[in-house]
């Protein structure tokens, strides 16, 4: 290799046209470097590359008559051959047959990081360990599993992890972790993984930054970068709400996660089982009395999927669950697995975000100049005006250490009030006129000592 790290081959010698069949040598090109050589594949024979001529050479032209499908070197520099219906190893110095093995007719293979070959053929999967030139057992999951074990395996790829990827005729995708006595995961299933398009996928690899690529044979190539998978590995999740407009979230008491979202509903993640169940809280909406409570429009009802304009979700010391609409809030009681029961209704007009103080107290900020407080033994939020002079909206309701609210409103500058929790009124207004790099607040980190 040159200074630039690049050197271009003449390729020629590798396109030999036959002229009864009219192929050419080589129909699939596959590299393989040891002992400073590099070999390649040329479907129909292995060939090596010659600095001294800068071409490559003809080396092994015995595989059996029969089309080279997969070529691999293992870590004892041997060279391994899987044809259309065997396994064949060679000594890369002599370049002589050590060994030769019926495995069947071939789908697909593939030689894992740890020296193991996966193969597919029409009487099922087969596994070959190279270090003993022997067949392996193959893991019980993936036995136990009829479907998987009756159908031919097109697709074979590892995650140098470990972990095995597996796919079908019928596009049906597996993982296979071996950790715990091994676990088999089947495209679909909430605990998959990884995220898979619904593609007919027939190809698998990870590049040096561990990104997966996907080839099919119907959609071209699909990538998933490693750092999309630094966030959300809940592959279930991510696929219910790919499509989903998310607009807030939060947890419970029990680590249950609420995701609320523009269009489709309230949805819940249950933390034990990890299964995500779309709530009821739109049909309970929809039969609510009172004048000011959210219509569908002919579109949303048209569509069969209208959300109830629920765009806010805070979660009481009881685990209740105060829901913020377009005019009204809700305090709603889960009762299990997505089922809502509507316990309170309160009118109130364009509400924004919620906090309870240390006494119990229930806060509601608004898009207008007032708060609303309740405390745990009333029965109603009482009105408090904050700002009188411009019109603003409180965007955020933060509890101090010392255990007053901290209400944080939104003008063309930023207000900030502090509370009065024992007589639930305004006691301290603070403006800030110099900022300008905030234009939409939406909470406030307190430093110590101020």
């Amino acid at each position: 290799f040159g200074e630039d790290n690049k050197k271009q081959f003449d390729m020629s010698s590798l396109f030999t046209i036959d002229e009864e069949t009219g192929l050419t040598g080589a129909f699939a090109l596959e590299a393989g470097f040891m002992k400073g050589k590099m070999l390649i594949n040329q479907y129909a024979c292995i060939s090596e590359y010659n600095e001294a001529t800068n071409s490559f050479n003809e080396v092994i032209d015995d595989c059996g008559n029969l089309n080279v499908s997969y070529a691999y070197i293992d870590k004892n520099d041997l060279l391994w051959v899987v044809n259309n219906k065997e396994v064949l190893c060679y000594d890369t110095d002599s370049y002589k047959r050590i060994d030769r093995i019926e495995v069947g007719n071939v789908y697909s293979s593939h030689m894992t990081h740890n020296g193991f070959i996966w193969i597919g053929t029409d009487s099922g999967l087969k596994i070959l360990d190279t270090r003993t030139r022997s067949f392996s057992n193959i893991p019980n999951v993936i036995k136990e599993n009829k479907k998987l074990m009756s159908s031919p395996i097109i697709s074979i790829y590892d995650e140098k992890r470990g972990s095995i990827l597996l796919v079908t005729n019928s596009s049906d995708v597996f993982y296979f972790s071996p950790c715990r006595g091994g676990k088999l995961y089947e495209y679909g299933e909430k605990e998959f993984p990884i995220n898979v398009p619904t593609n007919n996928i027939n190809k698998f690899f990870y590049d040096s930054q561990q990104n997966l690529w996907m080839g099919s044979l119907d959609q071209g190539i699909s990538v998933l970068y490693k750092d999309n998978r630094r966030f959300n590995r809940d592959n279930h999740l991510r696929q219910l709400m790919q499509q989903k407009s998310v607009i807030a979230l939060t947890h419970d008491n029990e680590d249950n996660l609420w995701i609320t979202t523009l269009y489709d509903g309230v949805w819940l993640r249950i933390h034990d089982s990890r299964e995500v169940i779309r709530t009821n809280i739109d049909d309970l909406l929809a039969n609510q009395p009172g004048k000011n409570k959210f219509v569908p429009n002919k579109i949303q009802l048209a569509s069969a999927n209208w959300s109830s304009g629920i765009h806010t979700i805070f979660v009481d010391n009881d685990n209740y669950l105060w829901m913020a609409g377009v005019a009204n809030v809700y305090k709603v009681k889960h009762m299990g697995h997505g089922v809502l029961r509507i316990e309170e209704s309160f009118d109130i007009e364009s509400p924004m975000c919620f906090n309870q103080d240390v006494y119990g107290t229930m806060w509601i900020g608004t898009m207008s100049n007032d708060v609303y407080a309740k405390r745990s033994n009333e029965t109603s939020f009482k009105k408090i005006n904050l700002y009188d002079a411009v019109f603003t909206f409180t965007t955020n309701l933060t509890n101090m250490k010392d255990g007053n609210i901290l209400a944080i409103a939104f003008p063309l500058c930023i207000y900030c009030c502090l509370l009065s929790l024992v007589n639930i009124s305004f006691s301290k207004h603070f403006t800030f006129s110099r900022i300008s790099s905030l234009v939409y607040p939406s909470g406030i980190c307190l430093a110590k000592g101020v």
